[in-house]
């Protein structure tokens, strides 16, 4: 299983940050780093995918390195396997 990290700035009233969310490859979203999430992130120019990875505490630290924390889809839900 491989795993992807999708980097985005979030972007409200009085608040910017850059958020980073760990995909499995073969998540509806992620698409294998080709997927275009639509709820996540700004303009085009602001939001990319990073990998693939070949374990989650590799996606994870890449997470990490990225937004501060490792954020989880809520829709595939990652975990080793």
């Amino acid at each position: 299983m491989a795993y992807y990290v999708y980097e985005y700035l979030l972007i409200e009233p009085g608040h910017a940050e850059v958020r980073a969310v760990v995909h499995q490859a073969d998540c509806p979203v992620c698409q294998d780093g080709q997927g275009l999430p639509t709820k996540a992130g700004g303009p085009q120019g602001l939001r990319r995918w990073h990998g693939p990875y070949a374990t989650l505490t590799a996606a994870q630290t890449a997470a990490q390195g990225i937004g501060g924390q490792a954020l989880v889809c809520k829709r595939c839900r990652p975990s080793e396997g």
